[in-house]
């Protein structure tokens, strides 16, 4: 009896895919450059009506979908989860699934196996797990472009070179689906924008005091749960997140005027130059006149 069965897995009019082959794959997991994340099939399916999978046992590779329009479905573990519009789901390696376009509205979509030892961590990064397997994404756009590189590389065969062109390339999707991430409820896309609108607030107000409970109201949350957000956002507290937006702007003056270092070091509410340089250094590795010197070189 056959592991897997397929109902129309491909067969839609513009789509492209590459597999790569058994040998190639076995030899490039034991790459050091390689091994770490490895796209091993990437694919784009336009507009794929009737689109459907079911494998009983899985695969030993994870499975990645970006749906850039339409709708679908995916199901494993007992459970169904609609699939739309700017919106990844990640199937876990070795897990029984199926997933397939809805009939009213076909799916078009970007889609990878990839497998490694980095995958763990960086599924964990995303906050992707096998009961939480979607993600919203603000430009999926932006991501497909990346799939489309790693297609457009693929013509060209399965060279050491072109493969860790496509490790880096989906390591760089992973980074970017963590940099434009959208939660998938209404409620965690509601909170998720009020901490994008602190951070801008921030941001337009770097060259005056700010406290936790300004922002919070800004966000319209208690401070608490404002801050628990923003960490879980930022991976900071907000206030720790504003003074590196501050040494961030101080650099950056720095290194495109002659203003005083101290002058510089009170604009952006450091009115202690040696806290100011001791906590530059500590972000940015560089005393702000090393850091100013540097710059002036190139």
């Amino acid at each position: 009896m056959k592991s897997s069965f397929e109902i129309k897995p491909h067969g839609f009019k513009g789509e492209r895919h590459v597999v790569l082959p058994p040998p190639v794959i076995r030899e490039a997991v034991r790459h050091p450059l390689l091994g770490g994340l490895l796209p091993t099939a990437v694919g784009h399916f336009p507009h794929a009506a009737g689109h459907m999978v079911v494998r009983t046992r899985g695969l030993s590779e994870h499975i990645l979908m970006l749906c850039v329009g339409g709708s679908g479905w995916c199901r494993f573990g007992h459970r169904t989860w609609r699939v739309g519009r700017d919106q990844i789901v990640v199937i876990p390696a070795g897990q029984a699934h199926s997933y397939g376009t809805t009939k009213r509205d076909p799916w078009s979509i970007y889609w990878t196996h990839f497998t490694g030892a980095e995958t763990t961590a960086q599924l964990r990064a995303l906050g992707i797990t096998p009961d939480r397997p979607l993600l919203g994404v603000q430009s999926a756009g932006e991501v497909a472009c990346h799939f489309e590189s790693m297609l457009a590389r693929l013509q060209y065969g399965y060279s050491t070179a072109i493969l860790w062109n496509l490790s880096a390339t989906l390591r760089l999707v992973f980074s970017l689906l963590n940099l434009l991430q959208q939660p998938v409820s209404s409620a965690r896309r509601h909170g998720a924008a009020a901490i994008d609108h602190t951070v801008e607030f921030m941001r337009q107000n770097l060259t005056r005091p700010l406290m936790v409970a300004e922002l919070a109201r800004v966000a319209g949350l208690s401070p608490t749960h404002y801050t628990e957000l923003f960490r879980r956002r930022t991976g900071y507290p907000p206030m720790a997140y504003f003074l590196r937006l501050r040494v961030q702007a101080a650099s950056q003056a720095l290194a495109t005027t002659d203003e005083k270092i101290q002058d510089i070091a009170r604009r952006f509410g450091f009115e202690d130059p040696y806290y100011f340089s001791r906590l530059f250094k500590k972000i940015t590795g560089l005393p702000p006149a090393v850091h100013r010197q540097r710059h002036r070189r190139r």
